[in-house]
């Protein structure tokens, strides 16, 4: 399974405590320099929707994110959640893939590649 974004981030600012106390700045300022650099770049990444939420946002029906909420899963664009003292899981989406009503297809879950930019 592809780890989360927001854990590998944490690991590697983690990483970069460590080698500060290790008398490594200059290393540890990078590390968390380009940490923080892929937060701002995928900030939408790193924000998960609700159902109700992603209902909200889209044009998008019920039965279209439950439709794909298992492969969702499995692609870690989705995740589930057991709130504390709760039986019921809640579910959540990236909010890329959901997509808005002022455009946007909210497919990128569906077999469309994202397109990245070149390196700067």
């Amino acid at each position: 399974m592809t780890p989360d974004l927001a854990d590998v981030l944490a690991c590697v600012r983690s990483d970069a405590a460590v080698l500060r106390r290790h008398s490594d700045a200059r290393l540890a300022d990078a590390l968390e320099d380009l940490c923080a650099e892929v937060e701002a770049a995928a900030t939408d990444w790193l924000t998960w929707l609700s159902e109700t939420e992603a209902l909200a946002r889209s044009a998008k029906s019920t039965d279209f994110f439950r439709a794909r909420r298992g492969q969702w899963l499995i692609d870690g664009l989705a995740r589930k959640e057991r709130p504390a003292l709760s039986l019921q899981a809640r579910h959540r989406a990236a909010q890329p893939v959901v997509g808005d009503s002022a455009g946007g297809s909210g497919d990128g879950a569906a077999g469309m590649t994202p397109v990245r930019p070149a390196c700067r």
